[in-house]
């Protein structure tokens, strides 16, 4: 008397004799259990694929649903599946997976022909954080993206407008001591004079400038504001993804 194991609905079904070109099917859901070709003359006795060893008749045996390879059943539950290489059974835990078997197909009395709809297994924990906490870092991305867009734009503009103010202070006054200095050309007292104007009123210019970027806080006040707004959100960041990854821990 040869032991059957049925994956679909645990049943276990007892068969006599298994002859060449038989079909055994589940006695409780009609499952088809193993089919042996007409050609095959091992008889009820096989060798289990996993372990190697003759499965007897008082073992309990399971038969791949795809390859149709027979294990123990203790061979099979500790391989989780198929031990055959290419078999879409291979390591297939049976149990991560319930199989609803619903009515045969109108028309058809062969119990191969069932429909199995795979269910996802009740037990199975969500993986990775939840929606509400992907959406919250969402938010957050979001902002540091677009605060970040702003401040270059907002950057970008003081620059260019920081070096219109520039070109034209300095050409304005290049012009005005040019001017003078070429009125007072042949006289060298005031020529020499004019030149020391010329490098006092290029220095002014440029601490004014410097001074006026400081002071709007267009240049160094916007990046210094971006790097402590970035450096402050990866922080708070982190710290959210930790908490959230501790209490995941928690039993």
């Amino acid at each position: 008397m040869k032991k059957i194991h049925c994956l679909s609905c645990g049943q276990i079904t007892d068969v006599p004799v298994i002859h060449p070109g038989d079909t055994v099917s589940c006695e409780n859901c009609r499952e088809k259990l193993v089919s042996i070709p007409v050609g095959d003359t091992s008889g009820p006795l096989h060798q289990c694929a996993y372990c190697s060893t003759e499965v007897s008749e008082s073992e309990i045996t399971v038969f791949c649903p795809e390859c149709g390879m027979e294990y123990h059943q203790e061979c099979w539950e500790e391989n989780e599946g198929c031990a055959a290489y290419g078999c879409p059974m291979e390591k297939n835990r049976s149990s991560a997976v319930n199989t609803m078997t619903p009515p045969p197909i109108p028309g058809s009395a062969d119990p191969s022909s069932f429909l199995k709809i795979p269910m996802p297994s009740s037990s199975a924990a969500p993986i990775g954080p939840s929606g509400k906490m992907w959406t919250e870092y969402l938010e957050k991305g979001l902002t540091i993206l677009f605060y970040t867009a702003a401040v270059l734009v907002s950057v970008g503009g003081a620059g260019i407008l920081l070096f219109a103010a520039g070109v034209f202070l300095c050409c304005l006054g290049s012009l005005l001591t040019g001017s003078v200095m070429f009125l007072f050309l042949w006289d060298s007292e005031i020529s020499d004079w004019l030149w020391f104007v010329s490098l006092l009123v290029s220095i002014l210019y440029l601490i004014a400038g410097i001074c006026l970027a400081n002071r709007k806080g267009n240049v160094a006040g916007d990046l210094r504001k971006l790097w402590n707004y970035l450096t402050g959100s990866l922080t708070k960041f982190r710290r959210t993804v930790a908490s959230s990854a501790k209490k995941r821990k928690r039993p």
